[in-house]
């Protein structure tokens, strides 16, 4: 993520998912990974996230999952960092699933990414973005997601329906803004959208609405 200095605060001039090594050093916030099954499968949390029922989450996935298909396709070189970004802002319970690249974690899960899929928790149980392929002459894919425990049906569509309006509202369009204010900064003077606190500093990310899209592009002719 490349970001220019606006008055007080920092916005962001483009964004691209990627990994690299951890923040070393006074910046660290380690993660917290939480095994449900061995080393196979996990749930990676940021540090301060509050405890869970994990035992219930353990149990939760040996229970049969659900499906729920959004709908939404895609072409197999199309990415999608951008519907992750909005999954992550979209549904506030949020962590991320981890799979190991063993026989054992694919029969458990199957998400998005083995490396970190967006995922949703209730008291009880989780659901994750997945795909499926549709149409193998044109490597075509569809979004939908899997959930677990008592809720999972709740889940697997509440994880849809945010793949639609990501498709409906964002796909295609103008990036997320993401704006990096300090962590002194009061909530009540931060712009509109997902507030994430950080240790030094408060992250905002917010997503250009449709109307203010159309509004832009009046005046752009």
């Amino acid at each position: 993520m490349s970001l220019a200095r606006e008055g007080t605060h920092l916005v962001s001039l483009g964004h691209q998912m990627a990994g690299f090594v951890a923040v070393q050093g006074a910046g660290a916030r380690p993660e917290r990974l939480v095994p449900l099954h061995d080393e196979d499968v996990g749930l990676r949390f940021d540090d301060d996230r509050p405890a869970r029922d994990i035992d219930a989450l353990r149990a939760a996935l040996y229970e049969p999952r659900v499906e729920a298909w959004s709908g939404v396709r895609f072409g197999g070189m199309e990415p999608f960092d951008e519907l992750f970004l909005w999954l992550a802002t979209g549904l506030s319970d949020f962590c991320l699933l981890a799979r190991a690249r063993t026989e054992t974690a694919r029969r458990l899960v199957d998400p998005a990414s083995p490396i970190g899929t967006p995922t949703f928790l209730d008291d009880r149980g989780f659901g994750y973005l997945t795909f499926r392929e549709v149409d193998p002459a044109s490597d075509t894919y569809e979004f939908g997601a899997y959930a677990h425990g008592p809720k999972a049906r709740t889940l697997a569509e509440a994880i849809s329906e945010q793949v639609r309006i990501w498709d409906r509202d964002h796909r295609g369009r103008p990036p997320a803004r993401i704006s990096v204010y300090p962590a002194s900064a009061p909530f009540d003077q931060l712009p509109p959208g997902r507030i994430i606190p950080k240790r030094h500093t408060n992250v905002v990310i917010s997503w250009l609405q449709q109307d203010a899209l159309d509004q832009h592009s009046v005046q752009a002719v």
